[in-house]
């Protein structure tokens, strides 16, 4: 797939309009974190696997604190993360829906686009109740179409997340998805032609509540990106520490903390060495709204 070269991600940092600025503390209220697909065409905040990659990384790190986690106490996690957060964000592809029952499928099967994409989020948020355990193992399982939870799910030891975990949570997502929660879960369309990764920063450090954020939009005119916001991770782990304290029990802080970031790294390293191989990665490093700067990095968590 081509490459995107330093000078184009500057072009369309300089007169792209999908860039938008939010206060830090919108991640708190409900402002979800997406992932870093680079197929989506709105300015978004980049995690790998979402709100979902996140919580995986907290309860990775939970268990490597010494805490035992449990597959039942999974969904009570998921109402306690709308409770605090406010929405949840878990996506899948038209690419893998076409693993779904032929039932549910009909005449979608084999398509892409974006039409498609569109009618079969509506087809499973409305299946009918009687196929919904059907169409749920098949989600679980198989028609998975986040490329980072499908790489937890494969190599459960190298992610340092068991296979159950993940399950559960799918399994969570869907029931609440069902029963008429603050669930996002888009359908990306298309294939991927994503021609680097874009490490997205603002400032030097930790962020604080007030401060703003660039959310960015993955497409790059005719090409995509995979865009990570390594910042904003930190900063809603911070909120999730005590969240997960609350459904699991107390835990060291500045341990889980430590642990959390080194397996966010961890995984984020395993998903895009993957997902993007031989692809450049920048850092797109902001000062203010107006002031940046393109830098090629080694690692997205270059900041």
């Amino acid at each position: 797939m081509p490459t995107l070269s330093r000078e184009e991600i500057r072009s369309y940092v300089e007169d792209h309009g999908q860039i938008s600025w939010m206060p830090a503390s919108s991640l708190l209220r409900g402002k979800v974190i997406s992932c870093v697909d680079g197929r989506a065409k709105v300015g978004l905040i980049g995690a790998p696997g979402g709100s979902a990659g996140e919580m995986l990384v907290g309860l990775s790190a939970a268990m490597a604190v010494g805490k035992k986690v449990e597959p039942g106490a999974v969904p009570e996690l998921l109402y306690g993360w709308l409770a605090k957060f406010g929405r949840f964000y878990m996506h899948g592809d038209a690419i893998a829906m076409n693993k779904l029952p032929s039932w549910i499928l009909g005449e979608l099967k084999g398509r892409l686009d974006e039409v498609a994409a569109k009618k079969m989020e509506v087809r499973i948020h409305d299946a009918p109740v009687h196929r919904r355990p059907e169409l749920l193992e098949s989600l679980t399982d198989n028609a998975i179409g986040c490329g980072h939870l499908d790489l937890v799910l494969a190599n459960p030891e190298g992610y340092r997340v068991p296979r159950r975990i993940v399950r559960s949570l799918r399994q969570a997502f869907f029931r609440a998805l069902w029963k008429g929660e603050a669930l996002d879960y888009p359908i990306l369309a298309g294939e991927h032609v994503e021609g680097a990764v874009c490490s997205v920063t603002t400032g030097e450090g930790q962020l604080e509540p007030a401060d703003e954020v660039p959310t960015f939009a993955p497409m790059v005119r005719d090409k995509q990106a995979f865009v990570v916001h390594p910042q904003a991770m930190a900063f809603l782990r911070k909120a999730q520490y005590g969240l997960l304290c609350d459904v699991l029990g107390k835990m060291p802080e500045e341990e889980w903390l430590a642990e959390a970031g080194a397996i966010s790294s961890h995984q984020a390293r395993n998903t895009l060495s993957e997902l993007a191989k031989g692809l450049p990665t920048y850092e797109v490093r902001y000062f203010d709204r107006q002031a940046f700067e393109v830098l090629e990095r080694s690692s997205i968590f270059g900041y």
